[in-house]
């Protein structure tokens, strides 16, 4: 190999350099534009110690802040729906059904194990469930699959059927929706037990004799009635 051949395999690979070179600029400032907000200056901060006297307050602040929001969030919401989640955990899950049909479609898949516990009024309930999403483009779409209720409260078994109904249709909205209502009638008749125990008592009739016809009974009186 001459000089001339020798020149140009180098002037080859120097350009060969700096395309790398700047392919790898472009992808560092990519990865930099995906950090924003408090988590850029966190970032920061861990990078810079000179930084940590001046940025880590505000930020820690900030975070702070966001937190409280979304706790005030949550309990908005739990009073407006009646429910109160008490613990929620989710763990990725191999799903290869979902995968292969994704794969036929030119699509991506993910499946996640639920697990959600918590109260409707008085009641506890915990739900674990399996939630699958196909991925096409820019549509997504969630599946639920695996549905698992467990009620706590053990006066509840005329509601097994039911729950068994839920598990074997795969509809959450279905459950929550009962759960609420049947939990709204349960406190509407215990608050109607207490508002009328105090007025009313039962007090057993004279004894009649054993050649009465006349059967036991109960008088009913009512304290705060006036009279006219």
């Amino acid at each position: 190999m001459d000089t001339l051949e020798l020149e140009a395999e180098l002037q080859k690979l120097q350009a060969e350099v700096c395309e790398l070179q700047k392919q790898l600029q472009d992808e560092q400032c990519v990865m930099g534009f995906d950090f924003r907000g408090n988590l850029l200056l966190a970032l920061k901060v861990l990078c810079d110690q000179s930084l940590a006297a001046s940025c880590g307050q505000r930020v820690a602040l900030q975070l702070q802040e966001e937190l409280e929001e979304l706790k005030e969030d949550v309990e908005r919401q739990s009073q407006m729906n009646g429910y109160r989640v008490v613990r929620c955990s989710t763990r990725r899950v191999d799903s290869k059904g979902t995968e292969a049909i994704a794969e036929r479609a030119g699509g991506s898949s993910s499946s996640q194990q639920v697990c959600v516990s918590g109260l409707c009024s008085e009641i506890h309930f915990q739900v674990e469930f399996k939630l699958a999403e196909l991925k096409f483009g820019e549509k997504m779409k969630r599946t639920v699959t695996d549905v698992n209720i467990v009620m706590e409260d053990s006066e509840l078994q005329s509601f097994s059927s039911f729950l068994s109904r839920v598990e074997e249709t795969q509809d959450l909205l279905l459950f929550f929706r009962t759960l609420r209502t049947f939990c709204d009638r349960c406190d509407e008749r215990r608050r109607t037990f207490t508002h009328f125990q105090p007025l009313n008592h039962c007090s057993p009739a004279p004894e009649s004799s054993p050649h009465s016809s006349r059967t036991p009974h109960c008088l009913l009186h009512c304290t705060n009635v006036s009279q006219h």
